[in-house]
């Protein structure tokens, strides 16, 4: 997976991390959350390239959380 840019720090990750959950929350509600195959869609229609790293962030953490046990 991509790492965090140099210039950033885990912080100032989690801080605008914050500020997009929010930001997601005031423009869509509770319907982003509550409908995932359409969330996962427009999210592909919006970047097939962000999804992919998604994916690969995500079993990363998987294979990190099975490491651990």
């Amino acid at each position: 997976p991509q790492e965090i840019r140099k210039e950033w720090n885990v912080d100032a990750v989690e801080a605008q991390a914050m500020v997009w959950a929010k930001r997601l929350g005031v423009t869509f509600g509770p319907q982003f959350a509550k409908n995932p195959e359409i969330a996962a869609r427009a999210l592909t229609l919006y970047s097939e390239a962000m999804v992919e790293r998604l994916k690969q962030y995500w079993s990363y953490d998987d294979e990190e959380a099975e490491q651990e046990f």
